[in-house]
């Protein structure tokens, strides 16, 4: 069952998902310096990720004189925003439209067009 991050959860996936490869908590930390997080506040964070199948462990390696875990991210930016969406109760039927109005919204004149064919192609409109 799909379970929505929290704001805390999604600020520490941003990292994976900008980076696209594993990472150690060190290396997090490191790349959020400006956030000022513990490592405590970072461990709980994915922890919660981990129960939630948002990463997974990929493997462990030695930093200094203890072992870090390497984790990864399970879904992409686009799929965690897809989930969200269908878990909010959208129809499949009406996920086509919610494409065109998000490539509205954003100017996706290319995007659109292309949209639009398929949605006639369907006999849709």
């Amino acid at each position: 069952m799909f379970k929505k991050l929290t704001v805390s959860e999604i600020k520490v996936m941003e990292y994976f998902w900008r980076e696209q490869k594993a990472l150690t908590c060190g290396e997090i930390l490191e790349m959020a310096r400006d956030e000022h997080w513990s490592s405590g506040y970072l461990h709980n964070t994915v922890r919660s990720l981990l129960e939630k199948e948002a990463i997974h462990v990929v493997g462990e390696e030695m930093t200094g004189k203890v072992w870090a875990r390497r984790f990864e991210a399970t879904l992409t930016y686009g799929e965690y925003v897809a989930k969200v969406a269908l878990s909010s109760g959208i129809e499949k039927e009406s996920v086509i439209y919610v494409i065109l109005a998000m490539a509205q919204l954003i100017g996706y004149k290319e995007f659109e067009d292309e949209i639009q064919k398929l949605i006639q192609a369907a006999g849709k409109r």
